[in-house]
């Protein structure tokens, strides 16, 4: 799986002919592909999604899927694979 993400990066990044941070930012084509580049990483990892574990920073709580916030209700605490 490291591997493909690894190669779905480099190949995004060839395509859209970054070079520097700055391309990022100042071309048009990679905020238009960027959704289809998002789908791909996500095809990659989309069948170990269940196996993820998530865990609060602030106060430690685990969970088996990503709440949308912590039991502790921390304002500054965040929510983290483990």
């Amino acid at each position: 799986m490291k591997d493909k993400v690894f190669n779905t990066v480099v190949k995004f990044m060839e395509d859209n002919q970054i070079t520097c941070e700055e391309t990022i930012y100042q071309s048009d084509k990679v905020i238009e592909n960027a959704y289809e580049f998002i789908s791909e990483l996500f095809k990659i990892i989309e069948n170990q999604i269940e196996e993820l574990q998530y865990e609060c920073d602030l106060c430690g709580q685990e969970y088996a899927n990503l709440p949308e916030v912590c039991i502790c209700g921390g304002i500054d605490c965040f929510i983290k694979f483990k």
